[in-house]
């Protein structure tokens, strides 16, 4: 009788792996409620089952981590985040190192597009287009040089993959959540584009020469192409009507222009005197 009701006991074994269960539950159900309040926080709604997937793949990661990791993601993104999200910035590696240096270039970015981005009559936008862009004569020539900053060369591109200067100057504050997302994600893949290390062979030669609309020249590498397409992103400005060809007018149009002009100087008087 004593044997059998050892035996009806339950062993260490199974009452340790019991604790552990209930503990991992447990876990999952705080991580559950946490993605639960950031989606909410940011006017999502998550299903059970993306939330079950999600804290499943976050459990292996410390609880205070975690906990650090939501506070910071309910205060910094304007989107709700994902389990990658997540984990960047719950761990104190590179990555977080990362993280800090792209929110850095996201805010540099919002601040240079509402200072700097202007754009023309034909809808093209970039700081060339603004007030701090260069400003030409008659002949085509530079009287006022560009006085904008430039931006380092990750930045430029990172905008020119997410749709260009017109993306952030012209950004709503519906836009602002799926853009900072998107800056984000090209942000990160930036260094792995960078290290593709002969581009030229993405492209076979004869599509090469079509790119550069040239057939009877034979590029060294598709670098100098990207080289000088980055002028126009980088804010250097041709300095001679060579290169800025001459916009012909007629007199008809100089004639409305100094109209139209006269017109806004004296409108500006007008409300100064009230």
């Amino acid at each position: 009788m004593g044997l059998g009701k050892e035996k009806a006991l339950p062993s260490e074994t199974s009452m340790q792996r019991s604790t552990q269960e209930i503990a991992r539950a447990e876990r999952l159900g705080w991580i559950i409620d946490q993605l639960l309040l950031a989606a909410v926080a940011k006017g999502q709604v998550f299903t059970q089952e993306r939330l079950r997937a999600n804290a499943e793949d976050l459990v292996d990661i410390p609880q205070d981590a975690l906990a650090m990791a939501f506070t910071r993601a309910r205060r910094e993104l304007d989107y709700p985040p994902g389990v990658s999200e997540i984990r960047r910035l719950a761990m104190a590696d590179e990555g977080s190192k990362l993280d800090a240096e792209m929110r850095s270039s996201w805010d540099l970015t919002i601040r240079f597009a509402d200072k700097y981005v202007g754009n023309d009559v034909h809808g093209n936008y970039g700081p060339e287009h603004g007030w701090y862009g260069a400003q030409y004569d008659r002949e085509g020539k530079v009287k006022r040089p560009a006085t904008y900053p430039q931006l380092e060369q990750r930045v430029l591109d990172v905008v020119r993959r997410t749709g260009g200067w017109k993306q952030y100057r012209c950004m709503t504050e519906d836009d602002q959540p799926f853009q900072q997302k998107r800056f984000f994600e090209e942000y990160r893949a930036w260094a792995a584009v960078e290290q593709v290390v002969d581009p030229s062979k993405l492209l076979p030669m004869p599509a090469i020469k079509q790119l550069l609309g040239d057939e009877g020249k034979q590029p060294k590498s598709i670098g100098q192409l990207t080289q000088s397409k980055l002028l126009k992103v980088t804010g250097e400005q041709p300095t001679t009507k060579q290169r800025l060809p001459r916009l012909e007018r007629s007199d008809e149009w100089y004639s409305g222009r100094r109209a139209k002009l006269k017109q806004m100087a004296d409108e500006l008087l007008a409300k100064r005197k009230k």
